[in-house]
């Protein structure tokens, strides 16, 4: 016992100095963009805006409001604003993304610690913490943390209903219920997570299972045939409602049109009820399988209802009040199939050859299997490597398993792998958008497996002092990989329009010339925005309008994560509308030349990820080179050095 409270602390110190240290190398950053373009202004100016006295949904008629899915994160910003003075910039994300993480390390020491061993936890613990992955995801768009934190307190929570007797079970069930509510309404990529928090639920209760192989061949053959036969009636009857519903396009077109309070089209009204009646089925099915696999006892089913009251108590919280329920029960549907109506492929319809060189089917939303697999080796070096091992060595354990009649070891086996790709696995089956925000939940099962691998593992004396020290060189590696490619990458990236307005707070520029186009609007504008007051801005065609000064040079690359779906750089790609400036950036003459050099987000390994078509074009079409991240700089250059005449071109 002394031990798990002793790493407990280390835990939370290592990460308290790490997340703090974060904070503070991120202070002044700026958003994206100005002018409330940006969902995470959009969500800070909610926070200040909305009250605590009305429900959640009243911030959904907020004319700038970019809340849906994220209610809870947006109250969450307006406690943490108690805490900043200048409270509408975004300082206050990046402070509750970071406070997040820092405790959902804490918890996922405890959680390790308490299914497995206090060693055991420490290891992952420290392995969450030494990734890059995280990090990078809170300077950007943090909400998944917060989710992430949620999540990880329904889990303990249905930890610790083990160790109650019925009532105090169940009290901790229903905790577990209305925390997992909570998480999936903090954050629009959070619906992957609810995989995790039923897969403890059912392991928590497992005592109240009857397993198949428990009671001979016999039974399991009957409950096999009562799957099979319950699960193609399921599959029938969504035939058939499938089928009634193409046939009456008219009447479900009318339903809709009412519950919309505005006309919709007849082949659209059909594709949402198909898309409700398919998820119902599927959800259907899976229960039944289960109940016929898994005969329960009473508590099981009685846990079960208490875990869903608890989730019901969340939802009405949001859906209320009762005259809005309805809307906004629609206003969630449409918001969780984003991947279907905000795939940033659309903005390139009628250009994909061009483009990416290949045709793009509708409803595109990233290339599959291929792409989480490069994503992950970008990502998560270290662990996604450590995972394909330890995976493939727990299948070869579960094939010998199996040759030895060991059908329960056998399947364990399996059954970790499965659960440690639940979220992944979701995110397909729900066809989230392939961007790495979407797939941070999947870390959370990667790091399962791994704790899973260890504490096996350490059952051999062996074995155990050489995983220990093993676990710690690589923690060790990951923490230096991950502190070199922050300060080489992430940090400068995303703090690049700060970085600008104190380079030239340094060199004493009060009046500067720089272009007037969208490749300032996350860099210049941007940093004018946050900074008020501060600069004389004169905006320029061609840098042989400018005598003597100095010139800010925004990034030219259209392959950024703030520009991909632009419309102008959709259509024109790079900036290369001054012939003087594009001298000196075709020869990199600008290099010798240039006062400053000052990375953003378009010259960054890991922000290109942050959109699918960015991510789609660097890691399957290859597009994306070394030419165009150093495109991706700005810079600071005196405009004595780079004087031009009609006659000539720049030195």
């Amino acid at each position: 016992m002394t031990d798990y409270w002793v790493n407990a602390v280390i835990v939370a110190l290592g990460a308290g100095i790490v997340s703090l240290i974060v904070f503070k190398h991120s202070r002044g950053v700026c958003f994206f963009g100005g002018n409330i373009t940006t969902d995470n202004e959009k969500m800070v100016r909610m926070a200040q805006d909305v009250s605590w006295r009305n429900w959640p949904s009243r911030m959904h008629d907020i004319s700038y409001g970019r809340g849906q899915l994220r209610e809870y994160w947006v109250f969450a910003l307006k406690l943490t604003q108690m805490f900043f003075r200048k409270k509408l910039t975004e300082d206050v994300n990046i402070a509750l993304a970071l406070a997040a993480h820092f405790m959902s390390s804490v918890l996922i020491y405890f959680v390790s610690a308490n299914y497995w061993s206090p060693a055991t936890g420490l290891i992952i613990a420290f392995l969450y913490l030494s990734c890059l992955w995280p990090y990078q995801v809170a300077l950007y768009l943090g909400h998944i943390h917060l989710a992430q934190f949620f999540f990880l307190l329904a889990v303990l929570s249905a930890q610790f209903s083990e160790k109650c007797l019925l009532a105090g079970q169940a009290g901790m069930i229903f905790l577990c219920g209305l925390l997992c509510v909570v998480s999936f309404a903090s954050s629009s990529a959070s619906r992957k997570y609810i995989s995790l928090v039923l897969a403890a639920v059912i392991y928590a209760l497992r005592m109240y299972l009857i397993l198949p192989w428990d009671e001979g061949r016999a039974l399991l053959f009957t409950r096999l045939l009562l799957a099979i036969a319950g699960g193609s009636l399921v599959i029938f009857a969504r035939i058939f409602t499938m089928r009634l519903l193409k046939e009456f396009p008219n009447k479900v077109g009318s339903f809709f049109t009412k519950v919309f309070k505005k006309p919709l089209e007849e082949e659209r009204c059909v594709h949402i009820a198909q898309n409700i009646v398919d998820k119902f089925f599927t959800v259907s099915l899976a229960i039944l399988i289960f109940s016929a696999l898994f005969i329960a006892r009473g508590e099981f089913y009685l846990m079960g209802i208490t875990f869903i009251f608890g989730g019901v108590v969340v939802a009405l919280h949001l859906l209320m009040p009762l005259d809005k329920m309805l809307s906004n029960i629609v206003r969630y549907y449409f918001f969780l199939d984003v991947g279907h109506w905000a795939s940033h492929f659309q903005a390139y319809k009628g250009k994909e050859l061009e483009v990416f060189g290949r045709p793009i089917p509708p409803g595109f939303r990233g290339e599959g299997l291929i792409w989480i697999h490069r994503f992950f080796l970008r990502a998560i070096p270290l662990i996604w490597p450590l995972y394909l091992l330890c995976a493939a060595f727990m299948l070869s354990a579960s094939v010998f398993a199996v040759i030895h009649g060991a059908w329960g070891e056998a399947l364990a086996w399996i059954m970790v792998i499965f659960v440690s790709l639940l979220p992944t696995i979701v995110v397909e089956m729900t066809r989230g958008l392939q961007a790495g925000k979407s797939y941070m939940s999947s870390l959370a099962g990667l790091l399962f497996l791994l704790a899973w691998a260890y504490w096996r593992g350490s059952f051999d004396p062996a074995w155990q002092e050489f995983l220990w020290r093993g676990a710690l060189v690589l923690v060790a590696l990951q923490f230096l990989w991950s502190a070199h490619e922050f300060y080489g990458d992430v940090l400068p990236a995303r703090m690049g329009p700060r970085n600008l307005r104190d380079t030239l707070r340094r060199l004493g520029v009060k009046k500067f010339y720089t272009y007037k186009n969208i490749f300032n609007a996350a860099f210049v504008d941007t940093m004018l925005y946050r900074y008020k007051d501060e600069f004389e801005v004169v905006y320029i065609d061609r840098l042989r309008e400018v005598g003597k000064g100095v010139v800010v040079i925004p990034p030219v690359t259209a392959k950024s994560v703030s520009l991909e779906s632009a419309g102008k750089t959709v259509s024109r790609g790079d900036f290369r509308d001054d012939p003087d400036l594009n001298s000196l950036l075709d020869g990199r003459k600008i290099e010798r030349l240039a006062l400053v050099k000052i990375k953003t987000m378009g010259a960054s390994r890991y922000f290109v990820h942050e959109s699918e078509v960015t991510t789609f074009r660097d890691l399957i079409c290859r597009q994306i080179t070394d030419d165009d991240r150093w495109r991706g700089y700005g810079w600071v250059v005196s405009a004595q050095d780079i004087q031009v005449k009609d006659s000539e071109t720049p030195v």
